[in-house]
């Protein structure tokens, strides 16, 4: 369901974290998609592929088949963390197995790695998946894992679109990405949510009130030439 896009206020964070990494799979290298492919992927009982149908965003996602009922991780390339800092990674996904979160921070005692969070269910309709993680060290070698187990044909995990940001963070979310919902009343998915979004500005105008003084300015935003 669409829902037209109408943004009556511009809200700016200040002192927000800076995002850390936002990834839609569609740049690969030697078969992995770059910024991902760490050194804590596992080397065996896993295989990432390309998928180029039913994509959520753009042209490409990251298919991730794990047979097994024991996990195995893939993860990002080394990125800064802070020790305390919760961090929150959202991302859609689809197919058929089990997806969670982790995160190696090189932590001072210990494996390494935090806690992961609890295990999501992969079906056949996009999900979005929001899990958020805590660092305990500062370091510049963290890796973030999606941890994948019990896969099955034909479709596997299928990931799409990764958003990691800090806490205080804004997420970048796409126009569709706001507009699209499966809700009767037709919510937005983000309904209450602040995000930021993109795009090219097609209209503006000022409602006024019963003394003919300006009220509100309004701004329709238009992802490219398409319907969102």
């Amino acid at each position: 369901m669409k829902k037209t896009l109408l943004l009556a206020t511009l809200l700016i964070a200040a002192g927000a974290h800076a995002q850390v990494l936002e990834s839609g799979f569609e740049n690969w290298t030697d078969g992995a998609p770059d910024d991902w492919n760490g050194s804590k992927t596992h080397a065996t009982g896993i295989t990432a592929f390309e998928v180029s149908e039913n994509v959520h965003g753009g042209s490409l996602a990251l298919g991730l088949d794990v047979p097994g009922t024991s996990h195995r991780r893939y993860t990002t390339q080394p990125l800064t963390v802070e020790a305390g800092v919760e961090y929150t990674v959202s991302f859609w996904v689809r197919g058929a197995g089990e997806i969670r979160v982790g995160l190696f921070d090189d932590r001072e005692s210990g494996s390494g790695y935090s806690p992961y969070s609890p295990y999501t269910t992969a079906t056949g309709t996009w999900t979005q998946v929001s899990q958020t993680i805590a660092a305990v060290n500062n370091t510049d070698i963290a890796e973030f894992i999606l941890s994948v187990r019990s896969t099955s044909a034909p479709d596997h995990v299928v990931v799409d679109d990764v958003t990691i940001t800090s806490s205080g963070g804004i997420n970048e979310v796409s126009i569709y990405d706001i507009q699209f919902t499966t809700n009767p009343n037709g919510d937005s998915p983000y309904n209450g949510a602040v995000v930021s979004t993109s795009g090219i500005v097609t209209a503006t105008y000022i409602t006024y009130n019963d003394d003919n003084e300006p009220q509100y300015r309004y701004t329709y935003l238009q992802d490219g030439s398409g319907p969102w």
